[in-house]
């Protein structure tokens, strides 16, 4: 995005201001960070300014322990004013229940092939319906992230990552069926989260929600890029394949990938997306360069950022999210005997791993905290993508979180969302490197990291 402010007169250059005010029930609320990639202010009387800010285009968010915001997010364009009347209506959240700073969407799974599992229980915000909008200017809104998308996915064919960063940033109105205004520089490589944001598990070739208006989709065994590098070889940047939904990592020199540009937009999101935490970038060789001017993940750090400590170990055996909200077990490869399923080898089957989270209760795996049996879970595939820090790698966890025993080996944690074109398998995600693939089969093996809502 443009990020470069304008000279005033004698050379000083012009920054602008974003304000507006935060409201609960019709009164102002105090104590409230609202964000920008820009910035960040902490209301006064229900108040707030984020200034010192270039002519460019800025994502707001507002965080409160406690309360939730509407709209999540807030995508708006500084061009040589202030912005004023920018505001979100808070919500106490009531009843015990314990929020995190963004809501987890659900993953589309709607199919259930066991008690417990994604298409059972389907957590998470429900997606608005229609999920796109064509708006016949060439783009499609996601009314689900507020993000914008260029219509046609195929308008580059297949680029090397250099080349396609360099593609998605000068694109503008006129050129791939375009006529929204835009110019070069709004335009970007979608960072891992949006770009796997688009994603519906329940379909394949393309794993995209039913009805969507977007053309020339390449849902073959090629690959899209994502404009965040893998932190396990930054030579290599994160993929999505969109015929299955994988997440993956490509060479960036040495592999050619579809492009898929993305803006930020005007409309008010559904819920608001993490950034990935990238704050470095990395040329094709995998040498750290610059940012600036780059439109790589690390230099435009779009989404919410998480907040710090990003986790609370609450001494009984459990540890919350402040991100996402959610509730983990501490130990992350517990071996106890739950019920009737026997777990000292750590692994189980898709079906056991089911059982045995469902049938977990304070008493077991060092939980004190009164928990009962049918409150854990294991996690769908949204919730156990969010405890990766796409900066880190063996294990792929943000630095000095509080879990023991977590399995950053060679295989992978089970998710209880089946995959849409073959449903005797799950999705698995690797704590070793972030990856979120195909399971061998429920029949085969893997680990247990069990999941409840906060309370």
């Amino acid at each position: 995005s443009d990020t470069s402010g304008g000279p005033g007169a004698g050379g000083v250059t012009v920054t602008y201001s974003i304000s507006g005010t935060i409201t609960s029930g019709g009164a102002a609320l105090a104590d409230v960070t609202v964000s920008t990639n820009g910035g960040s202010a902490t209301t006064n009387a229900g108040g707030y300014t984020i200034g010192g800010l270039a002519n460019g285009n800025y994502t707001i968010t507002a965080v409160k322990t406690g309360f939730t915001f509407t709209p999540a997010t807030l995508a708006v364009t500084v061009n040589g004013a202030n912005l004023t009347g920018q505001n979100f209506t808070a919500t106490a959240v009531t009843g015990g229940t314990t929020t995190g700073i963004i809501q987890l969407p659900k993953t589309g799974q709607t199919s259930s092939y066991a008690a417990g599992d994604d298409g059972d229980l389907q957590k998470g915000v429900a997606w608005p319906n229609p999920r796109f909008t064509d708006n016949t200017n060439g783009t499609v809104t996601d009314n689900l992230t507020g993000l914008v998308w260029l219509k046609n996915a195929n308008c580059f064919a297949t680029q090397d990552w250099t080349t396609a960063l360099t593609s998605a940033n000068t694109l503008a109105s006129g050129a791939c069926g375009l006529s929204d205004r835009s110019t070069s520089g709004q335009w970007r490589l979608p960072n891992i989260k949006e770009l796997e944001s688009l994603l519906d598990i329940s379909k394949y070739s393309p794993s995209l929600p039913a009805g969507h208006p977007f053309t020339s989709i390449q849902s073959d065994i090629g690959y899209y890029w994502s404009s965040s590098s893998f932190a396990n070889g930054t030579g290599n940047a994160w993929v999505v394949q969109m015929g299955s939904g994988g997440l993956y990592s490509s060479g960036k020199s040495y592999y050619s990938s579809y492009v898929w540009p993305v803006r930020l937009g005007q409309s008010a999101a559904t819920i608001a997306l993490p950034a990935t935490g990238q704050t470095g970038c990395y040329n094709a060789s995998g040498t750290a360069i610059t940012c600036a001017g780059t439109g790589q993940d690390g230099e435009t750090q779009y989404g919410v950022t998480a907040p710090t400590p990003r986790f609370t170990d609450n001494g009984n055996g459990t540890v919350s999210d402040k991100l996402t909200g959610l509730i983990w077990l501490k130990n992350a490869n517990c071996t106890d005997t739950v019920g009737s399923i026997i777990k000292t080898s750590g692994y189980l089957t898709w079906g056991e791993s089911i059982i045995w989270s469902n049938g977990l209760a304070s008493g077991k795996c060092g939980l004190s905290d009164g928990s009962t049996a049918g409150q854990w879970r294991l996690p769908d595939r949204k919730e156990l993508m969010s405890l990766v820090d796409r900066t880190q790698s063996n294990p792929a966890l943000p630095t000095s979180h509080p879990f023991s025993s977590v399995q950053s080996g060679s295989d992978y944690y089970w998710s209880s969302s089946s995959i849409a074109r073959a449903t005797d398998s799950a999705w698995v995600v690797s704590m070793y490197s972030g990856y979120v693939d195909y399971g061998s089969g429920k029949d085969y093996s893997y680990y247990v990291w069990p999941v409840r809502s906060g309370q």
